[in-house]
């Protein structure tokens, strides 16, 4: 009877559970939870909890990105890391713990920088939803531009402190995430920012003042190693086996504080076989640059010979850096064998007159620590290739920093999944911008407002239109086909490629990649090169930009807004070889409204084909017999392409679904090694 009971309560709570879903949601929001496909950027203190919240939800298709690993300042707020798992991926760890709190849940890790050029519009297309739990401006601007390309909503987030909000950004309809400015410098830093492999200057410092310091002159005598779970079946047993020697060697360094050979050995460790260590993992630095490890040996000689040379000529220690003046590697490293020395000295003091668990904490007016501290973060700042910063700029960075609040992480990561579960169930219009203070004058915890329409101004999601471009080999593709084609798209007589496309219209235009100018009507050089040979890859994107003064809100302007190509790879399964296509464009969500738009008033295109794959407007061309949804017969797309090849332009086919694709015809380019096709 009592096992019948338990039956019927758990059977009961499991109805409550989808009920209370429905009843929020709506009546099918539980399937389309399950059916919909996420992808969590960021694994640290909001990533931990939303990877629970969605597990535990009912989402079952997720991918994970993180870069880093695990680190021992972690483990304080991020729960799903035991110490155990110190210097593994997190996106690993992560995905593999949540795991378990739902098996039926698939769940993917990346450990990778989202910016990596695999992770491409074409990737971001595949998913139904995005959401950000990244801590740092440059990533959040990357990820919220993809999603505007791949018009795929975006679910931000933020925290500092006990302060946090969460907001839906989806292109055309709210503000995106640079709708806003933003503080060009931040004068707070989250402890988030703490990274094994660092990227700003912040992150070395929060390293060397809340993880080195800290391990070094704090009481943790206790022996680390036991605490490694010891599993010989571990996916990963020989890393398993480096922490536990990692973690004896903290042990032992900290046993032999009263050696003269103290500071060699703290240096060979964290600045060189830490290191080395690091860059035992290929797969980290295939996207990135190499750390350089420190040689103790090498910067001594220099040290000893600077000493003695400055010794015979009388002159001032030039080793010793002004606050206000960057330190060379030299000059960090003699403050590193100073004020290590002095920290070693101050501790063994206070052991003497107080107790062994006594102690040291950081303080930025305190003279050794903030030297230490210094020294230390430009130490590994050299190492990743980060700018150094001086003695005066560290300390007010060190100490600004914003601890990060657990409870602030989770209550933030639970509204994130409450909007994914209102834009995944098409209730877009209850999706709100949520914010959580603590303390002031404020009445509520929590505030909420209405989604906030895009800033004309934006020059990322208003004034910038985003394409595809498909091309199979880059080798055949030339810099100039790419030109003469936008040239093309320009032309408003009978050869228009596209009349809804203002590109070019006087060859006026510039091309950009990355920050280097590769085109422009006064430096054709590239013009003859091939995407291979301009390192233009599949992933890559290229910026158009009118040299004519572009005005959104001027209907009589000729200039274009920039645009943005970004090149997907082309597939020639069930692609149709009787058009010969040198450059299939794919229009993006966002640019296709505005274009379909312009289309719809165009009463007549003798040399344009309207598919649609999901249209909203009537067609008013030869396929007017096919129905919504269906693709066109071959035989149609074959007359077409033979028609436009007796005409001998270059007219090519439009479809226009959700998105805008355009091909070009290319009758003088006969080559089938050349042909570059849309998927």
């Amino acid at each position: 009877m009592a096992a019948n009971t338990a039956n019927g309560s758990e059977a009961l709570s499991n109805e409550t559970c989808v009920s209370d879903i429905e009843l929020l949601f709506g009546p099918k929001a539980d399937d389309a939870l399950a059916k919909s496909k996420v992808l969590v950027v960021g694994a640290g203190g909001i990533g931990c909890e939303l990877l629970k919240n969605l597990v535990m939800s009912g989402f079952k298709d997720i991918i994970v990105v993180d870069l880093d690993t695990i680190d021992l300042s972690n483990l304080n707020r991020q729960f799903l890391f035991q110490r155990q798992h110190m210097k593994r991926p997190k996106s690993l760890i992560a995905a593999k713990v949540v795991s378990q709190f739902n098996p039926n849940t698939k769940t993917v890790a990346f450990q990778a920088n989202i910016k990596d050029i695999r992770f491409n519009v074409g990737w971001f297309k595949q998913f139904d939803i995005v959401m950000n739990a990244l801590d740092n401006l440059d990533a959040r601007r990357h990820v919220n531009k993809m999603c505007l390309a791949a018009d795929i909503p975006l679910v931000e987030s933020g925290t500092a402190g006990y302060n946090g909000q969460a907001t839906v950004i989806k292109g055309g309809e709210t503000e995106c995430f640079d709708c806003q400015e933003k503080p060009v410098e931040e004068r707070t830093f989250p402890v988030c920012t703490i990274r094994s492999t660092p990227s700003a200057s912040i992150h070395c410092i929060v390293w060397a003042k809340s993880y080195l310091f800290s391990e070094l002159f704090s009481c943790s005598d206790g022996d680390q190693s036991t605490e490694l779970h010891d599993d010989e079946n571990s996916e990963n047993a020989e890393e398993l086996e480096a922490l536990k020697h990692e973690a004896k060697e903290l042990k032992v360094l900290r046993e032999s504080m009263n050696s003269e050979s103290f500071a060699q050995k703290v240096f060979e460790k964290v600045f060189k076989k830490d290191i080395e260590r690091l860059l035992g993992m290929e797969d980290m630095w295939k996207n990135r640059r190499k750390p350089v490890a420190l040689s103790y040996e090498e910067l001594d000689a220099e040290k000893k010979s600077q000493e003695e040379k400055n010794q015979n000529e009388g002159e001032e220690d030039p080793m010793v850096a002004g606050d206000q003046d960057i330190p060379t590697t030299l000059q960090s490293f003699c403050l590193f064998v100073s004020s290590l020395k002095r920290l070693t000295n101050q501790l063994k003091e206070g052991i003497e007159k107080n107790s062994k668990s006594f102690s040291l904490s950081f303080d930025k007016d305190d003279d050794n620590a903030l030297d230490f501290v210094t020294t230390t973060a430009n130490l590994r700042a050299t190492i990743f290739g980060i700018e150094n910063k001086s003695r005066f700029q560290i300390k007010a960075m060190a100490g600004n920093i914003i601890p990060a609040i657990a409870t602030t992480n989770a209550i933030v990561a639970g509204m994130m999944v409450t909007q994914a579960m209102f834009v995944i169930s098409n209730q877009k219009k209850k999706c709100r911008t949520t914010f959580v203070t603590y303390g002031g004058s404020r009445p509520k915890y929590f505030n909420t407002m209405s989604l906030t329409p895009p800033n004309k101004q934006c020059m990322v999601c208003q004034k910038r239109r985003y394409l595809g471009m498909a091309i199979g080999d880059l080798s055949k593709v030339r810099l100039g086909d790419l030109v003469e084609y936008i040239q093309k798209l320009g032309q408003k007589d009978n050869n228009a490629v596209d009349p809804g496309l203002d590109i070019g219209l006087s060859e006026e235009f510039a091309i950009v990649k990355g920050n280097n100018i590769i085109y422009d009507p006064d430096f054709d050089d590239n013009l003859s090169k091939t995407f291979n040979e301009l390192d233009i890859e599949h992933g890559s994107s290229l910026t158009v930009v009118s040299e004519e003064v572009y005005d959104q809100d001027d209907p009589m302007s000729t200039a274009c807004a920039p645009v943005e190509f970004y090149i997907v790879e082309s597939k020639e399964n069930g692609v149709d070889q009787t058009q010969d296509r040198l450059i299939a464009i794919e229009g993006l969500e966002g640019a296709a409204k505005e274009y379909a738009k312009k289309l719809a008033e165009i009463e007549s295109l003798s040399k344009t084909q309207f598919v649609g794959t999901k249209r909203k407007r009537e067609q008013h061309d030869e396929n007017d017999d096919v129905a919504p949804g269906a693709e066109v017969p071959k035989s149609k797309q074959a007359a077409t392409s033979q028609a436009a090849a007796e005409e001998g332009d270059r007219s090519g086919s439009i479809e226009l679904s959700q998105t805008q694709e355009l091909s070009i015809n290319t009758a003088d380019d006969e080559d089938d090694d050349d042909l570059i096709c849309l998927d």
